[in-house]
């Protein structure tokens, strides 16, 4: 079918972060410095959408926004009941999840909500946000622990800085643009971008938990732009400041 006929298009959630990513690196090639803008938006997004990707695993109540990070429980096969509880980063917003021992365990109701209450609630939520997700594909003990071959994302304190420096930052401040003047810093963009390329990286290779009936051609194409990305900034390393003085 001729594109210019197309009336529809079809995304799902790992399409959708990897539209992203493909759309961070069309704007590599543009010449002024507006385009840190758009790379850090779509990065951010790509970012978010692979984590909601990992943490789905097709599932949306897996996502849902009715389930807290704070004081939820789960049965642990040789460990008893535990609850979780949020360890906020810095003083937030980004935080971890962290697990103790749920003593008395939870009375557990004899039976479960009907099917029908359950969609109901779907449909009545909404999705988690930016930093719910960033901490649960961190989560080894029960989000990224549900599958025995499932790996969490490993983030250092400096790399969670510089994601938070990108979301808050520049991102946030972008898509809700108070009218005034902002100045922000490429290279810490550009650092941002970085860790960022790095954690979709292992959540799409190394989490195995990106589900698609197309991961062939995910991973293919997820590896090109992190290509593209290694070699834009390899490029940039040996052009003198003069040269390239928008970046």
């Amino acid at each position: 079918m001729n594109e210019s006929t197309q009336t529809t298009f079809t995304i799902d959630e790992v399409l959708n972060a990897l539209d992203s990513l493909e759309t961070a690196c069309l704007f590599l090639d543009r010449a002024d410095k507006f385009k840190w803008k758009w790379i850090a938006i779509a990065l951010d997004h790509a970012l978010y959408g692979f984590c909601i990707s990992a943490i789905a695993m097709h599932d949306p109540f897996n996502v849902w926004s009715g389930t807290n990070d704070n004081m939820y429980m789960f049965e642990q096969a040789g460990h008893g009941w535990m609850k979780s509880h949020k360890v906020m980063f810095d003083e937030g917003p980004a935080y971890r999840i962290e697990w103790k021992p749920c003593i008395p365990p939870p009375e557990i109701p004899c039976d479960s909500d009907p099917i029908e209450q359950r969609f109901q609630r779907l449909l009545d939520g909404d999705i988690i946000g930016f930093w719910s997700a960033l901490a649960r594909v961190q989560d080894s003990v029960l989000w990224m622990a549900r599958m025995s071959h499932t790996q969490a994302l490993h983030l250092t304190d400096e790399q969670m800085r510089r994601i938070i420096f990108l979301h808050n930052y520049v991102r946030n401040k972008i898509a809700h643009f108070m009218p005034k003047t902002y100045t922000f810093s490429v290279p810490k963009i550009q650092a941002a971008s970085k860790d960022i390329i790095n954690a979709i990286g292992e959540l799409v290779f190394k989490s195995f938990a990106i589900y698609s009936s197309r991961v062939d051609d995910i991973r293919s194409r997820t590896k090109t732009a992190i290509i593209r990305f290694a070699d834009y900034y390899e490029a940039q390393q040996h052009l003198s400041p003069e040269s390239h003085p928008q970046e």
